[in-house]
């Protein structure tokens, strides 16, 4: 019997190890199972940042934070989602976390945990992914259910990002033509994104466009109710008050 046992725990340690290291190859995983193996310090709940940050990005980071979150709940209410963040402050850092190589500047996985490369320094970067995690959690877990132009142009737009909008008061945030079409998906987001930054740009401006006119929270609030009570996208989106 003891020798039954022993081969069962061996044989679970073997699988399980397999699993562990499957899972830390995985974007964003690493920092959530053990932050402090990866060089992680816990600033407040929620949010930890690389050890080797200095005392003023501790301070800047927890009030890009709390700027953030404010900024998220003018269009959701009260949050409802809870993400984990970890703050790089190197470039190797982010590299370990990312596990890519790519030159994303923020990732994210399903929706628990953010990890924001030295590149996002700004609160910007914070107000776009958790503007992604608050819209996911509300929608639930069909998130599916709008198309990514949709869901980034939104992060864009609630993240007032200068890099793709007009500054707020101009005759249109927009500062390209509204497109005619834009990718629906990850998979052909990821593609027309890849060397090119301008989708984000149109995705923010069909979100502008969508949402002037209106009270900003109270259109979003509703798509997201509209949708979950079973409307598609397409009809919610133009049903909307305004439209």
């Amino acid at each position: 019997m003891h020798s039954v046992t022993k081969f069962l725990l061996t044989v679970t340690a073997f699988f399980g190890s397999i699993v562990l290291f499957t899972a830390v190859q995985i974007p964003g995983v690493a920092p959530m199972l053990c932050p402090w193996c990866q060089g992680f310090q816990r600033l407040e709940p929620g949010l930890y940042i690389e050890g080797a940050a200095s005392e003023a990005d501790r301070q800047q980071n927890e009030a890009w934070l709390r700027k953030s979150r404010l900024a998220v709940g003018h269009y959701f209410g009260p949050l409802q989602s809870d993400p984990t963040i970890f703050i790089c402050v190197t470039e190797g850092c982010y590299a370990q976390a990312e596990r890519r190589g790519g030159q994303t500047v923020g990732i994210s996985f399903l929706d628990w945990v953010i990890v924001l490369s030295p590149r996002a320094k700004t609160e910007v970067a914070m107000t776009h992914e958790l503007t992604h995690t608050e819209l996911h959690t509300r929608l639930g877990p069909l998130l599916f259910k709008v198309p990514t132009w949709f869901d980034e142009g939104l992060a864009v737009y609630v993240s007032n990002d200068g890099h793709y909008l007009a500054p707020p008061g101009s005759k249109t945030r927009c500062i390209v033509e509204p497109p005619t079409r834009l990718p629906s998906n990850g998979a052909t987001w990821l593609s027309a994104t890849e060397d090119s930054t301008t989708p984000y740009a149109e995705a923010a401006c069909l979100v502008s466009i969508w949402l002037e006119g209106r009270d900003g929270e109270g259109a979003v609030l509703r798509l997201v109710s509209d949708i979950k009570a079973g409307v598609p996208f397409a009809r919610a989106y133009a049903d909307s008050p305004g439209t």
